[in-house]
């Protein structure tokens, strides 16, 4: 039989152990199971042991109140009147125990002359009508410290600098860069700049435009004639002179409007043959910020790319001019009495009357797709199409999509990150993972676009808080560590150097001083 049986949950076995401990320097027997365990059971010594206990001590805490456990073994306690509940934590108990007076150790940390400690004793001795056994009075005087050389704490500038050097070796700060990287994909997000709306790309002339995911495209030609699809000469690919009948009774102007996004609307504007070299010229885009770009090269032979805005209202405004042919597919049309509506395709040869409103295109859902038919490459093989200023950025993404629908590198060449405080280069392999990210004053610089490489040839500059490449399992940090950091900052050096220097020179001072004391004492003596 134990004079005492604890009951408490596994969370507060800390403090368990610590009464357990004052309890048996008291000269009383204790049971206390040690093996708490979530989903545990009484079993028959636990049983014996709660029944026979001269004094049963409950612990409650947050985690106690809603034990069942405890609460059985409370219960247990109480109807055989020799409970003695003690709160370790500022909760109620449960309802059935609030009438029993508690004690009081919350926050106790095993000082043994704290009141509620004492009280706690004096009710359990009550309790067993055993008084607790003497305890010594006092503490064991504390171990000396040993002493410590003096010329050990003259060397702790010298510690406490290795120290500060290794941490700031091994932290990375954000790092000024510039990046030359060829890539077929990439997407950014527009940050502010000094107008509200950001130019993102030059002017550009093509031949063939196509709109995908719009709402509408809308334009006021001259004259519209429609073919007649059942005279569609497969073998040529084009439709004889009969097959267009003219479209009239109209308001002068003809709006496409894309029907159901599960018909995949589109709708492509195309010079004629023998018209000219272009049919229009994409102004040059300006977007506000937070607006997402993406840029793709299309085609094998690199003449095609596909913008695709991303912003509340994506809208453009195309100048067009001369005879174009336009193919519709998953959209109806208004604007001419005997002009027909369907989601089938249709194909329309319309001219463009000199000083008409540019064609006006609205994108659908708060996005537009746009790919464009690049005009003949100049012989270096190199379109331009951005130059001349900064395109300001806050976040940019060189990933593409594969045939699995796994996100993979979308850079197709070698590329080159410097330090804008450094010359020195470094390499970027082709098929690296580039990863930026934390970009503060980050600018495009250039954008154009190798038919030959078939890829975006960018280059960027600016602050970045990420700055990595990942290719195979080789992952490389081109942050500085803030220790090269430091060390290109020649001011904070010297400050560095100073503070360490009048540190070390004190120190060794009050050395030689407190030795010549102890000199002088040691010869009166």
């Amino acid at each position: 039989m134990s004079d005492i049986f604890l009951s408490y949950a596994r969370e507060d076995r800390e403090v368990a152990e610590r009464l357990a401990t004052e309890f048996t320097r008291r000269g009383w027997s204790l049971w206390w199971d040690q093996r708490l365990e979530i989903g545990r059971s009484f079993d028959k010594p636990t049983e014996q042991a709660l029944a026979q206990a001269g004094c049963v001590v409950v612990l409650w805490s947050r985690a106690s109140v809603e034990s069942d456990w405890v609460k059985a073994e409370a219960t247990e306690g109480r109807e055989r009147g020799v409970l003695v509940p003690v709160l370790i934590e500022n909760v109620t108990a449960p309802l059935e125990f609030r009438r029993l007076q508690t004690g009081r150790l919350i926050g106790w940390s095993g000082n043994t002359t704290h009141d509620g400690f004492e009280q706690l004793v004096s009710g359990v001795a009550r309790m067993l009508r055993k008084p607790a056994a003497p305890v010594p009075i006092g503490h064991p005087a504390p171990p000396a410290r040993p002493r410590v050389s003096r010329w050990a704490l003259v060397a702790l500038p010298t510690v406490i600098a290795v120290l500060v050097g290794t941490v700031l070796a091994a932290t990375r700060v954000p790092t000024g860069i510039s990046l030359t990287l060829p890539v077929q994909r990439m997407s950014f997000t527009v940050a502010d700049g000094d107008s509200s709306l950001v130019r993102i790309l030059d002017p550009i002339a093509f031949p063939a435009i196509t709109f995908e995911r719009f709402e509408s495209v809308s334009m006021e030609p001259a004259a519209v004639a429609v073919a007649d699809p059942s005279q569609y000469l497969l073998a040529e690919d084009r439709y004889p002179e009969t097959a267009w009948k003219s479209v009239t009774g109209g308001t002068g102007s003809i709006r496409f409007a894309a029907l159901e996004a599960r018909l995949l609307p589109s709708l492509t504007i195309e010079r004629l043959p023998d018209r000219g070299v272009s049919v229009g010229s994409l102004r040059p885009i300006t977007l506000p910020a937070g607006s997402v770009v993406t840029l793709e090269v299309g085609d094998a032979r690199g003449r095609s790319l596909t913008v695709t805005l991303s912003h509340a209202q994506p809208a453009l405004a195309i100048p067009m001019e001369g005879a174009a042919r336009l193919t519709a597919s998953g959209t109806s049309v208004s604007g001419y009495d005997d002009a027909g509506t369907g989601s089938g395709t249709s194909t329309w040869r319309i001219d463009f009357r000199q000083g008409a409103a540019p064609v006006a295109v609205n994108g659908r859902s708060g996005e537009l797709v746009t790919s464009i038919t690049l005009p003949a490459i100049p012989p270096e093989g190199v379109l331009s199409l951005f130059s001349g200023g900064a395109l300001p950025i806050s976040a940019v993404d060189f990933s593409a999509q594969d045939d699995l629908g796994r996100r993979v590198s979308s850079v197709t060449g070698e590329g080159e990150l410097r330090f804008l405080d450094d010359t020195e280069p470094r390499r970027i392999e082709s098929s690296s993972v580039v990863t930026l990210a934390g970009l503060r004053q980050f600018n495009i610089r250039r954008l154009s676009l190798d038919s030959k490489r078939r890829a975006l040839l960018t280059e960027l500059d600016g602050v970045a808080a990420t700055a990595q490449t990942e290719r195979g399992p080789l992952l490389v940090d081109h942050r500085h560590t803030a220790f090269a950091a430091a060390r290109g900052n020649p001011v904070w050096m010297v400050v560095v150097f100073v503070a360490w220097l009048f540190a070390t020179a004190t120190l060794v001072y009050r050395n030689g001083i407190t030795r010549r004391v102890r000199g002088a004492v040691d010869e009166n003596q």
